[in-house]
């Protein structure tokens, strides 16, 4: 019964958030580029700082790269397959060595699994954890150095994974869709790319792995964004200063 409370709860939450989200971003005097007013805006969400942190600076990190998020089509998890293959083969050469995993369930689950396995046969290293705990996921983006989140949809919010990687100081690379472009800035917090463009993926991927200090910079920013715009104090100040407005008019 309590995990039915729980997941009650949890939906109270959601359903709370969008309605106040609907009722309050029309307040905004700006909106972000490509601005999809059904989806939930990072200035009016927050993470908690105290379990999402650097546990492990980035230059202690082993080459591991990551995919977070469900295992269905428009999320491109067999497009970030695709680009592992790509990456274990450029890295084998220069020997940098990268290893991968991914992180979702989802109706591809069956599939991901299947081509997994072969990809491990072809000596592309690839740990399928399937569904993880959010408590679990601090310690997973801790021993990663990239995340690669190829969702498609141009309907795409700021999925929570990319604020939860910003706190834990994991570079991101994804396509170039939906609202993760106003949050992921080319050099600063990761590198977008042109949608479809695995191949271009996975070649920014092995530059990255070459270029330490600017991997330690991006990480550095997103942990400073995290902290200046995604702390439960900061959320609670906009939202307060958005309520007084709407006392005012």
């Amino acid at each position: 019964m309590k995990k039915v409370d729980d997941y009650i709860e949890i939906l109270a939450s959601i359903l709370a958030n969008a309605i106040m989200t609907e009722a309050l971003l029309p307040h905004f005097e700006k909106r972000p580029r490509g601005f999809f007013s059904h989806k939930l805006h990072p200035g009016l969400r927050y993470i908690d700082l105290d379990k999402f942190k650097l546990l492990k600076t980035i230059d202690k990190r082993e080459n591991i790269i990551g995919f977070i998020g469900r295992l269905e089509e428009d999320k491109g998890v067999i497009d970030f397959i695709k680009i592992s293959q790509f990456i274990s083969l450029k890295t084998r050469k220069s020997n940098l060595n990268a290893r991968f995993y991914i992180v979702g369930s989802g109706r591809l689950d069956k599939v991901v699994r299947s081509i997994t396995a072969r990809m491990n046969d072809k000596g592309v290293n690839i740990q399928f954890y399937g569904f993880v705990e959010n408590d679990l996921l601090p310690t997973i983006f801790n021993e990663t150095k990239i995340l690669i989140l190829p969702y498609k949809s141009p309907t795409e919010g700021v999925p929570t994974v990319v604020l939860e990687a910003f706190a834990c100081g994991v570079p991101i690379i994804a396509y170039d869709t939906g609202l993760i472009k106003s949050v992921v800035i080319n050099g600063v917090t990761g590198f977008v790319v042109q949608l479809n463009n695995y191949k271009a993926i996975a070649d920014l991927a092995v530059q990255l792995l070459s270029h330490h200090e600017l991997l330690v910079n991006i990480s550095r920013n997103q942990r400073k964004f995290a902290e200046n715009f995604l702390s439960y104090e900061k959320a609670s100040e906009r939202y307060s200063i958005l309520f007084a407005k709407l006392c005012i008019e």
